[in-house]
């Protein structure tokens, strides 16, 4: 599967992120044709692409941490790289129109916006919670590549999706100051486990992958349906 990026998308994820990492890629993945992009537009392949999925939640982190220190046009920055990394994604949900990535996205522009007008009354808790819906937005897009790269049989893309949806619903929890369930620790505990296994390619047994990917989808669901409802509110 290959992403569709315009060079304009491509070169800010670029700016924002670096290089691609070209060598770094799965050396098991067979050389493949790949097919011509329509004109102004790129294709970057989804494997290469996965190795980016930590990006919006660094930016997240170090908007914080510019916030603290009072450099309200540094947030602003790293906002709007998070909102890049999730848009590009968001353009590849079959369903866009009611797309909690695109929505969360919208949000931190908003803050952006907000704080590089210098009329922002926004509080670290206001940041924060934001934060917090968006990565669990990021959580749930990732549980569902998971599910899908599972489906057609890519257990090593499976497992990097699956590994990156419990971080993100970890630091999610974390962002909104929420005392994790059991459940949800567990579910975040075993999903890591079962994830080296995938991308290992060893030692898992098919029944368990699909009900630890369940699981997973069911405490995101679970802790996403409170803290998405001011999403829904803005629409």
């Amino acid at each position: 599967m290959f992403y569709r990026l315009s060079f304009a998308g491509l070169a800010l994820a670029i700016a924002t992120c670096g290089i691609l990492n070209v060598a770094s890629a799965d050396p098991q993945l067979p050389l493949r044709i790949i097919p011509d992009a329509p004109p102004g537009y790129l294709l970057v392949d989804e494997d290469m692409w996965s190795q980016l999925m930590d990006e919006a939640g660094r930016h997240l982190d170090r908007a914080r941490d510019a916030f603290l220190h009072g450099h309200h046009r540094t947030t602003a920055l790293e906002f709007h790289k998070a909102a890049i990394m999730m848009k590009i994604d968001a353009a590849h949900e079959r369903d866009r129109a009611d797309s909690a990535l695109l929505r969360s996205a919208q949000e931190l522009e908003h803050l952006a916006h907000s704080l590089l007008s210098g009329q922002s009354t926004d509080t670290v808790d206001n940041i924060d919670a934001a934060s917090s819906r968006a990565l669990t937005a990021l959580a749930a897009h990732e549980h569902a590549k998971a599910a899908l790269a599972w489906k057609q049989h890519h257990p090593r893309r499976a497992g990097r999706y699956l590994r990156s949806a419990a971080d993100n619903l970890e630091r999610a929890s974390y962002r909104a100051r929420s005392a994790m369930s059991i459940a949800t620790a567990d579910a975040i505990r075993n999903s890591r486990v079962l994830s080296g296994k995938l991308i290992d390619d060893t030692g898992y047994v098919i029944d368990e992958v699909g009900m630890g990917i369940d699981a997973m989808g069911h405490q995101i669901e679970r802790f996403g349906h409170a803290i998405m409802r001011p999403l829904t509110e803005r629409r």
